[in-house]
Protein backbone atom coordinates (compact mmCIF):
# COMPACT_ATOMS: atom_id res chain seq x y z
CA UNK A 1 0.00 0.00 0.00
CA UNK A 2 3.02 2.41 0.84
CA UNK A 3 4.27 2.00 -2.68
CA UNK A 4 0.79 1.09 -4.37
CA UNK A 5 -1.23 3.06 -3.40
CA UNK A 6 0.39 6.27 -0.75
CA UNK A 7 3.57 6.82 -2.67
CA UNK A 8 2.25 6.86 -6.08
CA UNK A 9 -0.70 9.16 -5.10
CA UNK A 10 1.34 11.58 -3.05
CA UNK A 11 3.86 11.74 -6.28
CA UNK A 12 0.88 12.70 -8.52
CA UNK A 13 -0.58 15.18 -6.66
CA UNK A 14 3.40 16.81 -5.91
CA UNK A 15 3.47 17.05 -9.56
CA UNK A 16 1.27 19.67 -9.70
CA UNK A 17 1.63 21.31 -6.07
CA UNK A 18 5.49 21.52 -5.13
CA UNK A 19 6.42 23.10 -8.27
CA UNK A 20 3.62 26.11 -8.30
CA UNK A 21 4.90 26.27 -4.91
CA UNK A 22 9.11 26.83 -5.47
CA UNK A 23 8.30 29.09 -8.18
CA UNK A 24 9.85 26.64 -10.81
CA UNK A 25 8.80 24.39 -13.57
CA UNK A 26 9.28 20.77 -12.48
CA UNK A 27 12.87 19.33 -13.87
CA UNK A 28 13.71 15.68 -15.46
CA UNK A 29 9.49 15.18 -15.91
CA UNK A 30 10.94 11.98 -17.32
CA UNK A 31 12.59 10.20 -14.42
CA UNK A 32 9.36 10.72 -12.37
CA UNK A 33 7.01 8.95 -15.10
CA UNK A 34 10.10 6.16 -15.35
CA UNK A 35 9.97 6.07 -11.75
CA UNK A 36 6.20 5.65 -11.45
CA UNK A 37 5.96 2.32 -14.35
CA UNK A 38 8.73 1.35 -12.30
CA UNK A 39 7.22 1.23 -9.14
CA UNK A 40 3.94 0.30 -10.52
CA UNK A 41 6.20 -3.33 -12.22
CA UNK A 42 7.93 -3.77 -8.57
CA UNK A 43 4.26 -3.83 -6.57
CA UNK A 44 2.40 -5.61 -9.19
CA UNK A 45 5.63 -7.97 -9.84
CA UNK A 46 6.44 -8.60 -6.04
CA UNK A 47 2.50 -9.11 -5.19
CA UNK A 48 2.67 -11.92 -7.74
CA UNK A 49 5.58 -13.83 -7.28
CA UNK A 50 5.97 -13.54 -3.09
CA UNK A 51 3.28 -16.56 -3.08
CA UNK A 52 5.10 -19.22 -4.31
CA UNK A 53 7.43 -21.26 -2.83
CA UNK A 54 11.06 -20.77 -3.17
CA UNK A 55 12.85 -21.76 -5.85
CA UNK A 56 15.33 -19.99 -8.54
CA UNK A 57 12.50 -18.56 -10.83
CA UNK A 58 10.66 -17.25 -8.19
CA UNK A 59 13.79 -16.00 -6.14
CA UNK A 60 15.93 -14.53 -9.45
CA UNK A 61 12.28 -12.82 -9.89
CA UNK A 62 12.47 -11.45 -6.84
CA UNK A 63 15.22 -10.10 -6.35
CA UNK A 64 14.26 -8.14 -9.97
CA UNK A 65 11.21 -6.82 -8.44
CA UNK A 66 13.68 -5.49 -5.50
CA UNK A 67 16.41 -3.56 -8.42
CA UNK A 68 12.97 -2.31 -10.25
CA UNK A 69 11.48 -0.98 -6.82
CA UNK A 70 14.40 0.57 -5.29
CA UNK A 71 15.12 2.12 -9.04
CA UNK A 72 11.74 3.58 -9.13
CA UNK A 73 11.38 5.14 -5.50
CA UNK A 74 14.78 6.98 -6.37
CA UNK A 75 13.52 8.51 -9.94
CA UNK A 76 10.29 9.80 -8.45
CA UNK A 77 12.13 11.50 -5.81
CA UNK A 78 14.90 13.14 -8.59
CA UNK A 79 12.07 15.63 -9.60
CA UNK A 80 11.86 17.36 -6.36
CA UNK A 81 15.29 17.21 -5.38
CA UNK A 82 16.57 18.74 -8.60
CA UNK A 83 13.48 21.46 -8.45
CA UNK A 84 13.78 22.52 -5.17
CA UNK A 85 17.91 22.82 -5.41
CA UNK A 86 17.10 25.05 -8.62
CA UNK A 87 14.29 27.67 -6.88
CA UNK A 88 15.16 30.72 -7.01
CA UNK A 89 13.27 31.24 -3.60
CA UNK A 90 14.42 31.61 -0.37
CA UNK A 91 14.16 27.57 2.00
CA UNK A 92 10.56 28.32 3.65
CA UNK A 93 9.88 26.28 6.98
CA UNK A 94 7.19 23.90 5.42
CA UNK A 95 10.18 23.07 2.84
CA UNK A 96 12.16 20.65 6.04
CA UNK A 97 9.30 18.62 6.45
CA UNK A 98 9.32 17.97 2.31
CA UNK A 99 12.79 17.29 2.70
CA UNK A 100 12.34 14.60 6.06
CA UNK A 101 9.63 13.40 4.04
CA UNK A 102 11.36 12.33 1.34
CA UNK A 103 14.97 11.22 3.23
CA UNK A 104 12.10 8.96 5.00
CA UNK A 105 10.95 7.84 1.37
CA UNK A 106 14.22 6.67 0.34
CA UNK A 107 15.16 5.33 3.68
CA UNK A 108 12.27 2.94 3.43
CA UNK A 109 12.71 2.22 -0.31
CA UNK A 110 16.08 0.89 1.65
CA UNK A 111 14.92 -1.17 3.87
CA UNK A 112 11.89 -2.29 1.64
CA UNK A 113 15.28 -3.31 -0.84
CA UNK A 114 17.01 -5.47 1.62
CA UNK A 115 13.31 -7.12 2.82
CA UNK A 116 12.62 -7.80 -0.93
CA UNK A 117 16.33 -9.12 -0.88
CA UNK A 118 15.44 -11.85 1.62
CA UNK A 119 12.32 -12.86 -0.04
CA UNK A 120 14.99 -13.74 -3.11
CA UNK A 121 17.11 -15.47 -0.66
CA UNK A 122 14.39 -17.68 -0.03
CA UNK A 123 12.30 -16.28 2.76
CA UNK A 124 8.52 -16.43 2.29
CA UNK A 125 7.95 -13.21 4.54
CA UNK A 126 9.83 -9.72 4.83
CA UNK A 127 11.22 -9.85 8.67
CA UNK A 128 8.92 -8.21 10.94
CA UNK A 129 11.48 -5.51 12.27
CA UNK A 130 12.48 -4.82 8.33
CA UNK A 131 8.42 -4.57 7.42
CA UNK A 132 8.09 -2.02 10.41
CA UNK A 133 10.60 0.11 9.70
CA UNK A 134 8.78 0.65 5.95
CA UNK A 135 5.64 1.18 7.49
CA UNK A 136 7.32 3.69 9.90
CA UNK A 137 9.20 5.59 6.96
CA UNK A 138 6.52 5.49 4.56
CA UNK A 139 3.45 6.43 7.05
CA UNK A 140 5.09 7.94 9.54
CA UNK A 141 7.97 9.42 8.02
CA UNK A 142 6.90 10.84 4.38
CA UNK A 143 3.34 10.69 4.00
CA UNK A 144 2.35 12.43 7.40
CA UNK A 145 5.36 14.70 7.02
CA UNK A 146 4.45 15.99 3.51
CA UNK A 147 1.10 15.98 4.31
CA UNK A 148 1.67 18.57 7.24
CA UNK A 149 4.27 20.30 5.21
CA UNK A 150 1.44 21.13 2.25
CA UNK A 151 -1.08 21.96 4.64
CA UNK A 152 1.10 24.06 6.39
CA UNK A 153 1.91 26.16 3.15
CA UNK A 154 -1.65 26.03 1.88
CA UNK A 155 -4.11 26.54 4.75
CA UNK A 156 -2.85 30.25 6.41
CA UNK A 157 -3.91 31.40 3.13
CA UNK A 158 -6.51 29.49 2.34
CA UNK A 159 -7.82 30.02 5.65
CA UNK A 160 -6.91 33.68 5.73
CA UNK A 161 -5.31 32.47 9.17
CA UNK A 162 -2.29 34.18 10.85
CA UNK A 163 0.69 33.46 9.43
CA UNK A 164 2.34 30.39 10.80
CA UNK A 165 5.45 31.02 13.37
CA UNK A 166 8.29 29.62 11.41
CA UNK A 167 10.63 29.23 14.82
CA UNK A 168 8.20 27.08 16.88
CA UNK A 169 7.69 24.74 13.41
CA UNK A 170 11.50 24.25 12.95
CA UNK A 171 11.78 23.27 16.55
CA UNK A 172 9.04 20.64 15.37
CA UNK A 173 9.93 19.21 12.88
CA UNK A 174 13.59 18.73 14.32
CA UNK A 175 11.64 16.72 17.30
CA UNK A 176 9.41 14.57 15.21
CA UNK A 177 12.76 14.17 12.65
CA UNK A 178 14.76 13.27 15.86
CA UNK A 179 11.33 10.64 16.55
CA UNK A 180 11.66 9.13 13.63
CA UNK A 181 15.13 8.81 13.59
CA UNK A 182 14.96 6.80 16.53
CA UNK A 183 12.24 4.60 15.98
CA UNK A 184 13.37 3.69 12.92
CA UNK A 185 17.19 3.11 14.75
CA UNK A 186 15.33 0.80 17.12
CA UNK A 187 13.64 -1.38 14.19
CA UNK A 188 17.07 -1.28 12.47
CA UNK A 189 18.93 -2.82 15.30
CA UNK A 190 16.24 -4.84 15.75
CA UNK A 191 16.85 -6.06 11.84
CA UNK A 192 20.14 -6.44 12.67
CA UNK A 193 19.60 -8.66 16.10
CA UNK A 194 17.60 -11.05 14.17
CA UNK A 195 19.40 -11.50 11.24
CA UNK A 196 22.36 -12.72 13.24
Amino acid sequence: QIYGFVGLFFFGVATQMLPRFMGQPLRARGALSTGGILLCASVIGRLSIQPFGPGMLRDGLMLLTAIVGLLGALLTVLPFALTAMSSPRRWEAWQRLVLVGFGCWILGSIASFVGTLGLAAGQMLIAQALNELVIVAGLWGFAACVTLAVGFRIFPNFLLLQPMRTRSMAGATVLYGLGLALVGAGWSGQAVSDDQ
